[in-house]
């Protein structure tokens, strides 16, 4: 379990219609539970949790929307979407609307702990992400399976000029542009293999925007110290 000093214990917001879900963190966080209300930008406020858990049902889009609700109220809060089953599209459509993380709920328990540990380690890293690169992120998100997203369409879609963009990413995250939007790919696509589903890397180069699966390879390689194909097996 992560803490993030000697007396501090993680706050879990868990949006639940039932408690199996909560009950399964208890002891291990500091565990409140809600319905939709939960959702709302006072009571995410008020109750100012570390990690929000979504539980998504069958043939309803409600956790979906609720996730969208948490991200544009709080985009800051990190949110764990659980599904009702290991399914590959409502995986790509939890991580396309903004979920850090997709489990289904018949994960083990041990699995599920992990996930919220490595979110909020990500939150920690990313406490200073300013407002500009949220939008930054939001634009790539949206086009993530778009190889033909460049950097013309990135400053379109954020309204600015393209000097503009080259000089706030220079200043807010020291890289380029296309460098940046590389980076994300990649790391959306490590993701995509540390979900451990039965995606291919061809499917994964394609689903974040590669073309050419040998430059996905490579890029990977040199981003991660590792090919692709032997993240997957780790998996």
């Amino acid at each position: 379990m992560v803490k993030y000093n000697d007396s501090d214990t993680p706050g879990v917001l868990v949006i639940e219609r039932g408690g199996e879900i909560s009950s399964r963190l208890e002891g291990s966080y500091e565990v409140s539970s809600s319905g939709p209300d939960g959702a709302k930008k006072e009571n995410l406020k008020k109750i100012d949790p570390d990690v929000v858990l979504i539980e998504v049902e069958e043939r309803e889009d409600t956790g979906f929307a609720i996730c969208h609700q948490v991200k544009a109220g709080c985009s800051d809060i990190p949110v764990i979407l659980v599904t009702p089953g290991p399914s590959e599209s409502l995986q790509i459509e939890g991580l396309r609307i903004g979920a850090d993380d997709v489990i289904h709920c018949a994960a083990s328990e041990e699995l599920l702990k992990l996930k919220i540990d490595r979110v909020l380690l990500t939150g920690n890293r990313k406490a200073n992400h300013s407002e500009f690169l949220e939008k930054v992120d939001k634009c790539i998100l949206k086009n993530i399976s778009d190889p033909g997203f460049h950097v013309k369409d990135l400053a379109e879609c954020l309204k600015i000029d393209r000097k503009t963009l080259y000089r706030n990413l220079m200043k807010e995250a020291n890289m380029n542009a296309q460098s940046y939007v590389k980076k994300f790919r990649l790391n959306f696509a490590a993701r995509l293999i540390e979900q451990g589903e039965d995606y291919t890397i061809s499917e994964i180069s394609d689903l974040c925007g590669f073309s050419d699966v040998s430059f996905f390879s490579r890029s990977f390689t040199d981003e991660f110290g590792e090919l692709p194909s032997k993240s997957h097996r780790a998996s």
